[in-house]
């Protein structure tokens, strides 16, 4: 190894041991550790979050450790500016929706391999920019997969319900697929807005199986014009409606 590379991987080095500690402490005077997707593995007396190795400032944020050092909640944003190094910055819908064309996303194999090869689980949104809806944001905790999220309209026509899909993929295992309830949007959802939705009760504890990677996605909508539009059949028939 020559000496202009043995400087720079004793740079790089140093670097890490500078970000690693605030990837998975979130003390007073620490910034949240932030992420590409949010990770679950067991932690000290319990279950917990962190961030996948060596990723800082880009897509998720942690909240403080509790007592036992675990992290009991993982908010994932998708579309941010974080010029400012914070976990998402405020941005109209419509600057919102020309982000998420920027955003470069991990293929879901990529990141379930490295979930398998860190003895770990993770949980993600399904980015869903040929769709009317997208998730947008999405708080995972240790109870709830969506203890609390964020919609945008990218489409013109208002919307007046949707509902909300998962899968659970564990390694060697098929997928399982997963419908929730319709949500009724009272006064309608307009394009190029974002609306916040309530708890929806999925539960993590398939995370506790390592290897595993649960997905979350918009799988129907229904709009004022009675129409619908559905995420399975979007693709083989973009103008089916369904009732």
């Amino acid at each position: 190894m020559n000496v202009r590379r043995r400087i720079a991987v004793a740079a790089i080095a140093a670097l890490i041991g500078l970000v690693m500690p605030t990837l998975f402490h979130s003390k007073a005077g620490i910034p949240p550790a932030k992420c590409q997707y949010c990770s679950y593995v067991g932690c000290t007396a319990g279950w917990g979050y962190q961030c996948n190795s060596g990723a800082v400032n880009t897509r998720c944020t942690l909240s403080s450790p509790d007592n036992n050092d675990c992290y009991q909640t993982c908010t994932e944003s998708l579309g941010c500016s974080r010029l400012s190094g914070s976990a998402c910055n405020v941005l109209t819908p419509s600057q919102r929706a020309v982000a998420l064309t920027q955003e470069q996303r991990d293929p879901d194999e990529d990141v379930l391999a490295e979930l398998v090869s860190g003895g770990a689980s993770g949980a993600r949104i399904e980015m869903q920019l040929e769709g009317p809806l997208t998730l947008i944001s999405v708080q995972h905790t240790t109870e709830d997969l969506m203890a609390a999220s964020e919609v945008l309209n990218l489409g013109k026509k208002e919307v007046v319900a949707l509902r909300v899909g998962w899968t659970i993929k564990t390694q060697n295992r098929p997928e399982d697929e997963h419908l929730g309830d319709w949500i009724a949007i009272a006064g309608g959802l307009k394009g190029n807005s974002t609306l916040e939705l309530l708890p929806q009760h999925i539960d993590s504890h398939p995370l506790r199986t390592a290897g595993t990677l649960a997905k979350l996605y918009i799988t129907q909508v229904r709009f004022r014009d009675g129409s619908t539009w559905d995420r399975i059949n979007a693709k083989a028939a973009p103008s089916r409606l369904n009732s």
